[in-house]
């Protein structure tokens, strides 16, 4: 596997280990070329998504008939938010990743990312996010705001503001320019601002670059 003018290149990727799995049921050797199109380390989950590609695109090129059950307990091997991105959608996800029940709210059409060109790892957030605990946390039920689709909503988001000192200064430009809450994709470095429209994502995303010309924005939508 190649990966594309990326500093990944010649390194072993997560789609090695999809291809590992299920090399004794293909009928064909594979030469796979991943294009990166955002960043490492990012909390947007690029390498599960990738994963999740490649088994479900390999599963019917080859048509080896993998129910999507299958592809899931296969893609939680993989890694623990695979099974998501296999599913798709707006989803609840519990457990590791593997309990994923699909949630059928409403949720703004456009985003705008934005990322400092930083990598954080999700083993450091994690072990500052249990050394800032003050007790053990024992997992109740899900909370009615979370069950209805609430956007925006992140534990990690102290910790990665105190890795990132740079997201918090972004957070108060955005509330004080642009009249809008920043919010924290998983376990960071990308943070995100929601949008009504595609033309609020792309006037967002100008003013973001001329305040911030080195930093990753990116104007997505859902559909």
């Amino acid at each position: 596997m190649s990966v594309v003018n990326h500093e990944l290149d010649g390194q072993p990727n997560i789609l090695d280990k999809v291809y590992a799995l299920l090399e004794p049921l293909l009928s064909h050797g594979y030469h796979i070329a991943l294009q990166k199109e955002i960043p490492i380390g990012g909390g947007l989950g690029g390498g599960s998504s990738n994963a999740a590609a490649l088994i479900s695109w390999l599963n019917e090129f080859e048509a080896l008939g993998m129910t999507e059950k299958t592809r899931m307990a296969l893609g939680a091997k993989i890694g623990a938010d695979v099974p998501f991105f296999i599913q798709g959608g707006t989803a609840l996800v519990r457990g590791i990743g593997e309990k994923i029940t699909p949630l059928s709210c409403k949720v703004p059409p456009w985003y705008v990312l934005i990322n400092p060109r930083k990598l954080l790892s999700t083993a450091l957030v994690y072990g500052n996010y249990d050394r800032a605990l003050t007790r053990t946390l024992t997992p109740g039920p899900t909370p009615r705001r979370i069950r209805s689709g609430a956007v925006g909503e992140n534990w990690f988001k102290p910790v990665v503001w105190e890795c990132l000192p740079e997201l918090k200064s972004l957070e108060a430009w955005a509330a004080d320019s642009l009249n809008q809450p920043l919010f924290l994709s998983g376990s960071g470095a990308t943070v995100f601002i929601s949008c009504d429209s595609e033309g609020q994502a792309r006037q967002f995303t100008a003013l973001i670059e001329a305040q911030f010309p080195g930093y990753w924005v990116l104007p997505v939508s859902i559909k």
